[in-house]
């Protein structure tokens, strides 16, 4: 797996905002988070539309819900 980047090496620019892409949900899982994040240079860091300025660092924790579930949903919702 890549390894997280530092901020300073991310060019925000680069970064995805929330929700850029939509999932098709009657797909596997494994499937959609290939397509999410196919093509994404930095696929640990997002942008909200509401203040494009920040850059958001995605890290999960353990909490019940699996690892593929919290990844498709935080990489669709805007």
């Amino acid at each position: 797996m890549e390894q997280v980047k530092a901020f300073p090496e991310v060019d925000i620019n680069k970064v995805r905002f929330f929700g850029d892409r939509k999932i098709d949900m009657s797909k596997p899982v494994e499937e959609r988070i290939r397509e999410q994040l196919e093509g994404d240079e930095y696929p640990y860091f997002r942008r909200s539309r509401e203040h494009p300025e920040y850059l958001v660092k995605i890290s999960f924790s353990n909490n019940g819900t699996s690892f593929h579930d919290n990844l498709v949903k935080m990489l669709a919702e805007s």
